[in-house]
């Protein structure tokens, strides 16, 4: 159990999720954050891209868990309805928000230098969009985000790496990259 500012808290060896029957070990060092306090931290990442296009972003996001290695390093994933009628071909629309969050990320800081890769990677056999994101301040840090994306019928699941300390996030990408899926 670690104690972090007024929140308790406690490690967890794995993850399952039974709607995807999901199995995922989790980072030894890597505990549960408390969701009320990650909702503010969403709020600020959703109203970057709502004042980037100026539109506002429905938030029916599922959260399945959220957890933090140390300053700077969370391990997120998330599912929602995919609504093929709104939002077309998957996609078409995962690449339309990979170019959202990335213009988003350019016009709210103007000041950092961002390096992106596109690709598809395999999981557990199945398919997932991927983008990663590598940010430089002008301070010369660096952090990284990685998105994995992958419908399940219609079922949208988000994975999202983000990290400061490249060894965390490599314990992170290992984690997810050794996940097991019962459903297809």
């Amino acid at each position: 159990m670690v104690l972090s500012g007024c929140f308790i808290h406690k490690h967890r060896d794995e993850f399952y999720d039974s709607d995807l029957a999901w199995k995922m070990k989790i980072p030894a060092t890597f505990v549960d954050v408390n969701e009320h306090k990650w909702k503010k931290v969403q709020q600020r990442g959703r109203h970057a891209i709502e004042d980037t296009y100026n539109t506002s972003l429905p938030n029916k996001v599922n959260t399945l868990f959220i957890f933090k290695g140390g300053d700077g390093n969370f391990f997120e994933a998330t599912s929602e309805l995919y609504n093929y009628e709104k939002n077309g071909d998957y996609a078409a629309c995962i690449q339309r928000t990979y170019g959202m969050v990335y213009h988003s990320l350019l016009t709210q800081r103007p000041d950092v230098h961002a390096d992106t890769t596109k690709r598809t990677e395999q999981i557990a056999g199945l398919d997932f969009y991927c983008i990663e994101i590598k940010v430089t301040y002008p301070n010369r840090t660096t952090t990284h985000s990685v998105i994995y994306s992958r419908l399940f019928d219609t079922q949208n699941l988000t994975v999202s790496i983000m990290y400061a300390d490249e060894a965390k996030g490599k314990l992170m990408r290992e984690a997810f990259r050794g996940s097991r899926f019962g459903r297809r």
